[in-house]
């Protein structure tokens, strides 16, 4: 059973604890800008294909003597794809990679702290929940990182289909809007009723 104090511990927010950790990703700073760069860009592309799919439905399709503004757009198209995929790529592959390394470090760390601690200390405390704990933690700090960064990428989605949906047709866009407030309304209110049961 876990003490009032660990149990303290584990439930409030440690401004120490999250300066360390950040004095641990700090070494990957460029790995982690340029996982925030390529989320952006893979948002942003997401949003500009059903765009220009939508001019050229609309401005290079069934138009006469058009077939160079037909060509771009397909180019264009093609473009986007690409940037696309890359950025996807890139996202999984560096972010992956940088929260690996901060987490191999961090393991690191731990077990050289477990070796130097002194034998009261493990005479005190259970070996199996220590370990449990950096374990849990490790894995915590993993889904913190990755999830983290591409959260920002689907918020920055999110934000985009807003704003495309208000420029293309404003009242669409307050309607959908609207709708999507009301639906996530309803899902918070029947998540906290299920948690109160």
């Amino acid at each position: 059973m876990m003490s009032d104090s660990e149990v303290a511990d584990t439930a409030s927010y440690n401004r120490d604890v999250l300066r360390r950790f950040l004095r641990n990703v700090w070494p990957y700073k460029r790995a982690l800008v340029g996982s925030v760069f390529a989320v952006l860009g893979f948002s942003l592309s997401t949003l500009a294909i059903p765009l220009t799919i939508g001019l050229t439905i609309d401005r290079a399709l069934g138009a006469d003597g058009r077939t160079g503004l037909l060509t771009a757009m397909v180019a264009l198209l093609v473009g986007l794809a690409v940037i696309n995929w890359i950025s996807n790529y890139l996202q999984q592959i560096v972010i992956g990679g940088a929260s690996q390394r901060v987490l191999y470090d961090l393991r690191g760390q731990m077990f050289g702290h477990l070796q130097r601690v002194g034998l009261s200390f493990t005479d005190r405390i259970e070996i199996g929940r220590v370990m449990a704990r950096l374990q849990g933690d490790v894995g915590a700090l993993q889904e913190f990182l990755e999830v983290g960064i591409q959260s920002l990428g689907d918020i920055v989605t999110l934000l985009g289909i807003a704003i495309v949906l208000l420029v293309l047709d404003w009242r669409l866009g307050m309607l959908t809007l609207v709708v999507v407030g009301l639906a996530t309304g309803c899902y918070t209110a029947w998540r906290n009723i299920r948690e109160e049961r």
